[in-house]
């Protein structure tokens, strides 16, 4: 739902309300203790603990309280929805983050803040000082860029309690990463009237010039519609430079080299073939981001050009992933049909391996390692444990039924193995055996499949 005029009616008013962001970070570590988000904010018990009791503290008990989702990923809003008894007020996640949708209303609710005469708090990074003068904030109050709720949050609550005053009302904003939820949790028992505002990284780039997120409007493009908001005199000042160049260290770390750097150096990929629709990587995108918790290898099977292997490289980032494959094309296919497997006649035109690392070098942040050998001699001796894998190499039946055999003895509780042409190769392509869909159906009960795409969790 698009909340953004309904928050600037509040501020106006000075009405009581509250909008906190749970995105993929927040639902990961509400279900599990490992791993870190994408500012390398780590899970951790407590913090699960006070993600899930903040969600539903908020939902069923506070009356004006929106929940910001991304994407409205359905795996996520039914986890959150099995949580409360009252019905949750889902909002877009960007509700107030400037991208291309409904700016000139996200334009109005920054000025009703900056302009409103409610005291503001800002909890934010050292580095975003220059938030003071883009929205009059009142009081500044810095916390670590992460990790930081375990250790400081009583320390924190504790600083805000002597700044909070019950007789006034305050527009309190946050840009606090994943504990932000649970802080506004907690100021809103204390101090329910008044208003709370997750920004988490909306004004990172105006503040700091610099990317924390890796799809931003330009500096140039925010200057320009912000530019109301904005004395360029005081904003412009070279006493902010070493803001900037702190920002280049500390801020959006996990993107490796900021977007403007690499203008430069960007290369569209080469996919001379379109076998795998962009439908199905979504797909795939959503089985792989749903075991980011868990502890193991992430593997493809049968890499090609590298059209599904740079989707699964870029949402493992920071993890490794395994690409396997010969690229020798499909020899084992072609043997037993009779026939000469296209591949076979690509490889005759073009180097296909060196398309693959050349797609893979401008395309992700080098976070892969290479297997160049036969998938059932490698995964023989394979003795790592695996938590993803997708196979898509040969699709003969007993090639397949191969794979899977030697993958499910080193499969983690909760991973998934997953594959391609499950259609394409089905049980009654008698040339290959009956494909990849007899072997499936063989050996993983339970299996599910949408459309080519075919896929197993292991319980």
């Amino acid at each position: 739902m698009e909340i953004t005029n309904i928050l600037t009616e509040a501020i106006n008013n000075q009405t009581p309300i509250s909008f906190s962001k749970y995105g993929d970070g927040e639902f990961f570590c509400a279900n599990s203790c490992d791993g870190v988000n994408c500012d390398m904010d780590p899970y951790t018990f407590k913090k699960k603990k006070g993600l899930i009791e903040s969600f539903q503290y908020m939902v069923n008990e506070v009356p004006n309280s929106y929940m910001g989702i991304w994407n409205y990923e359905k795996t996520q809003s039914d986890f959150w929805e099995g949580l409360t008894t009252k019905k949750i007020k889902w909002a877009k996640y960007h509700t107030i983050i400037m991208d291309n949708d409904n700016v000139d209303n996200k334009v109005s609710l920054y000025k009703s803040i900056k302009y409103s005469t409610m005291k503001k708090i800002y909890i934010c990074n050292p580095l975003m000082i220059k938030a003071k003068l883009l929205l009059n904030i009142d009081y500044m109050v810095h916390v670590p860029f992460n990790n930081w709720f375990d250790s400081y949050f009583d320390e924190l609550m504790n600083v805000l309690k002597k700044i909070i005053r019950k007789d006034e009302k305050y527009i309190i904003i946050t840009s606090a990463g994943m504990g932000a939820k649970i802080l506004i949790c907690e100021l809103s028992k204390l101090f329910p009237n008044n208003i709370y505002l997750d920004f988490g990284s909306a004004i990172d780039k105006i503040c700091t010039k610099k990317t924390s997120r890796g799809w931003e409007p330009s500096y140039e493009v925010l200057m320009s519609l912000l530019k109301d908001l904005i004395s360029q005199k005081d904003w412009n000042d070279p006493k902010y430079d070493i803001v900037y160049e702190e920002a280049k260290k500390k801020m959006g770390i996990h993107l490796g080299e900021t977007i403007e750097a690499n203008k430069s150096k960007i290369v569209k990929p080469l996919f001379n073939e379109d076998w795998y629709s962009q439908h199905q990587i979504d797909n795939l995108t959503s089985l792989l981001k749903s075991v980011s918790s868990l502890h193991g290898n992430i593997i493809e099977i049968g890499c090609w050009e590298g059209k599904s292997t740079i989707n699964l490289a870029n949402n493992c980032y920071p993890e490794i992933l395994i690409c396997n494959d010969t690229w020798l094309g499909n020899v084992n296919e072609s043997i037993i049909t009779g026939v000469e497997h296209i591949t076979l006649k690509i490889l005759k035109e073009r180097d296909v391996y060196s398309i693959f690392i050349d797609n893979m070098n401008s395309q992700t942040q080098k976070n892969y390692k290479i297997v160049k050998e036969d998938c059932i001699a490698w995964l023989t001796n394979y003795d790592g444990f695996i938590k993803f894998i997708h196979i898509d190499a040969s699709h003969e039946y007993e090639s397949v039924l191969k794979t899977i055999e030697l993958v499910l003895p080193k499969m983690v509780r909760g991973g998934i193995i997953c594959g391609d042409d499950y259609l394409t190769s089905n049980i009654n392509r008698h040339d290959l055996h009956g494909g990849v869909e007899r072997a499936v159906k063989e050996l993983l009960p339970n299996f599910k499949n949408i459309n080519n795409l075919w896929y197993w969790f292991k319980e």
